[in-house]
């Protein structure tokens, strides 16, 4: 089932329609230079300061890479969608920023990416949809130096579930219900179970070290006054570990 859950969620993120949706979606409530705003404060906070060499898992159309480069760190951005990609590239280059993008899967990375090349991995709302998320946590370990870091930033999306009604007439929840059935669902860990304890847990199998996990809340307090007082206040959080020296 996971490849064909792969396939379905492929085909969903990367379709034009969700594309576009996708890329204003943070400037919808909150408003995008607030949102920006925002993200730039959380990773400042939450990543060690610049310059690193960052691998940005699953970056869509390039929200977080752009930040972090903004912040002086030197970023690969990798997604399977093209079309997600073409519009990182394409807004990396409105703001001068130079930016590696690459094609690849979030779960086997190393097969885009060098082996040990970075100082730190990210990954901004990826886990959650992820068929494998351990293969993911386990190919961030392979990516990173020794003692580098790999930052989970996620939430429990479906904590307040009247936030996530869909609308059958609507085009993009057309999509969604298509993409994400209840087969597909099944087969997705952290769908509507990932409290960051369980993606803590998952890093600790993968070989991380230092595993710890934060609620955001800044960012949850901030979303929750501009985005939707449905907002929970334990929403959003972070789970970091380091991968182990070598001796």
């Amino acid at each position: 089932m996971s490849t064909i859950a792969t396939q379905h969620i492929n085909a969903y993120w990367n379709a034009p329609l969700c594309v576009d949706e996708y890329d204003h979606g943070h400037a919808q409530g909150i408003g995008a230079e607030l949102d920006d705003a925002v993200w730039r404060e959380e990773f400042a906070r939450y990543l060690p300061a610049a310059p690193l060499a960052i691998a940005d898992m699953g970056c869509g159309t390039g929200f977080a890479s752009l930040l972090l480069a903004e912040l002086g760190h030197t970023v690969t951005g990798l997604d399977q969608g093209d079309n997600m990609l073409a519009l990182a590239r394409q807004k990396a280059a409105a703001r001068r920023l130079d930016v590696a993008f690459v094609q690849g899967n979030v779960m086997a990375p190393e097969a885009a990416l060098p082996a040990a090349s970075f100082d730190a991995v990210t990954a901004r709302w990826v886990y959650w949809t992820l068929p494998d998320p351990l293969a993911a946590a386990r190919g961030a370990l392979r990516l990173l130096r020794p003692g580098g870091m790999l930052a989970v930033f996620d939430g429990m999306w479906f904590k307040a579930r009247d936030m996530w009604t869909r609308d059958a007439h609507h085009p993009r929840d057309r999509l969604w219900l298509q993409a994400y059935t209840p087969d597909v669902q099944a087969s997705l860990p952290l769908m509507h179970d990932n409290p960051p304890e369980k993606v803590a847990a998952l890093l600790q199998q993968a070989g991380f070290e230092n595993v710890r996990c934060e609620l955001m809340q800044h960012a949850n307090a901030m979303y929750r006054q501009y985005r939707s007082e449905q907002w929970p206040t334990d929403s959003l959080y972070v789970v970091r570990g380091t991968k182990p020296k070598e001796k």
